[in-house]
């Protein structure tokens, strides 16, 4: 891709084949995408989610400025400003590190990107790998329509529930739980995925983004106990997360992922 503006047009192209933008859909989030970044994603979901990422070499701005200091997807999802005001961007990311130094609680952001569905012929092997029980009581971060902890009840008979921040989505998980006859077992609720009280769970599964995922593991062990696991799965690399317990790629149907397991 030449430059961020290509990247945005591209974006904005992919829209009629149903297409969303990943990182921010905010006018000035755009516009900062392009002059501060060198990458641009947007993603559809079905049964199989499909992802398409630009990239190109950054100028001006985006060239000079250090690595450590360049916003995030959570930086430029947390405002939404006009597109003359995108230089605001630059300041997200070292208020955001200060209030890492200083103790304070980063905020999640709004929307952690569009949901992405894991595809229905992964379900099972990916319980199948976290060794799940009848005696877990599951915990879905970022649970979407509810698939997970749907079918994780259903073939197991364990307690779950699914967290998730669309209210849309939550109200569609809790019908296709009501359908699938499991809602003696299963609830979602509207929630944070990072101020979610975990501790109760034996099992969390996280599909995020990569770098959200990343963020989250340390964090989510913490409050588990011993004998727990944290399953993750992702087709990029985890940058930043802690050594997985065991990886393995899991493929079936048309569906492929690279799975991750942490053992509390």
């Amino acid at each position: 891709m030449s430059d961020g503006a290509a990247a945005n047009a591209a974006v904005d192209a992919l829209r009629s084949a149903g297409f969303e933008p990943w990182e921010t859909d905010s006018v000035g989030g755009r516009a900062a995408i392009q002059r501060l970044s060198s990458v641009m994603t947007t993603a559809r979901t079905t049964d199989v989610t499909v992802a398409v990422r630009f990239r190109w070499q950054p100028t001006g701005v985006g060239r000079l400025l250090p690595r450590a200091l360049r916003p995030t997807a959570a930086d430029y999802g947390a405002l939404d400003v006009p597109a003359p005001l995108w230089p605001v961007y630059l300041l997200t990311r070292p208020l955001r590190l200060l209030a890492e130094r200083t103790g304070r609680r980063e905020p999640a952001p709004a929307s952690l990107g569009p949901f992405l569905s894991t595809p229905a012929e992964l379900l099972g092997p990916l319980l199948e790998f976290a060794s799940l029980t009848s005696e877990d009581v599951l915990v879905d971060v970022g649970s979407g329509d509810g698939r997970l902890p749907i079918e994780a009840a259903r073939s197991t008979g364990c307690r779950a529930k699914g967290i998730e921040h669309d209210p849309g989505l939550v109200s569609q998980a809790a019908l296709a739980a009501e359908t699938a006859g499991v809602t003696d077992k299963v609830t979602f609720v509207v929630g944070d995925a990072a101020r979610a009280d975990l501790s109760a769970a034996t099992v969390v599964f996280i599909f995020l983004p990569a770098n959200v995922t990343a963020r989250l593991i340390e964090p989510i062990a913490a409050s588990l106990q011993p004998g727990s696991r944290i399953i993750a799965h992702e087709q990029h690399a985890l940058s930043g997360a802690p050594t997985p317990s065991v990886s393995l790629a899991i493929g079936a149907g048309q569906g492929m992922t690279v799975a991750h397991r942490w053992d509390i």
